[in-house]
Parts: structure tokens; sequence; C-alpha cells
């Protein structure tokens, strides 16, 4: 088992950069904001012209619209969705009812009761 103590990869760095290089200049990726065959005379690249700040701020309102209506929509579905349907309304009444000993009314009022509700709707 006789081998270097240096570590695996210490003469690889500059065999990577090589490769890693030769494989940016064949795909023509910009490294620095310069293109590989871009002349190197110190020369600014042209900047684009950039949009209206207008224009920018129409486009980030509509952004932010389009975001809040799609988390409202979102949540409305999810409402929707997690709410009972009142198909078996009278079932689960009469077991709630029974769980807690209640008695059930049955569709008629106490006299009381009666008698507030008629008092508040006149």
């Amino acid at each position: 088992m006789g081998g270097s103590t240096a570590p695996r990869g210490a003469s690889d760095p500059p065999r990577l950069v090589s490769m890693v290089d030769s494989t940016v200049m064949a795909m023509g990726i910009a490294i620095r904001g310069r293109r590989p065959d871009a002349p190197d005379d110190g020369a600014r690249p042209q900047r684009r012209a950039r949009r209206p700040r207008g224009r920018r701020g129409l486009v980030r309102a509509a952004m932010v619209l389009t975001g809040a209506v799609t988390v409202v929509v979102g949540a409305g579905l999810v409402l929707l969705a997690s709410t009972p349907s009142a198909r078996g309304a009278p079932a689960r009444v009469r077991a709630i009812l029974a769980a807690h000993s209640a008695p059930s009314l049955d569709g008629r009022l106490p006299a009381r009761v009666a008698t507030a509700l008629l008092a508040t709707t006149v």
C-alpha cells in the first residue's frame, strides 16, 4: 500500500480549470460580463436600453395583482372543499344532542324565545 501522502485532488485543479475554460469557450458562456470571442481591448460593452419605469411598474403591479387573486381563489377553494355539506345536517344534530343528553326542540320554540323573536322583528 505504498502511495503518495498528497491528497487525491492535489494535482487536479489546473487540469480542471483548463477543462472548465475549454467547455465555457465551446458553449459561448460569458464570463464576468464578457463574451469569450470579444476582443480584449478594454472597451465597455454597450448596454441595452432600459424599459421606461412606468411600464416596469405596471408589470410589477399586474404580477402582484395576479398573485393576490391566485391566493384568494386558492383560499376560497380550500374553504369550499373543507366545508361540510348540509345533506346530513339533521342526523348530525341528533347525534350531537344525544351525545350531550340535550332535548330536541323538533322545530318548536319555547314561548319566551318566540316572544323575544317577535319583539325584535317589529
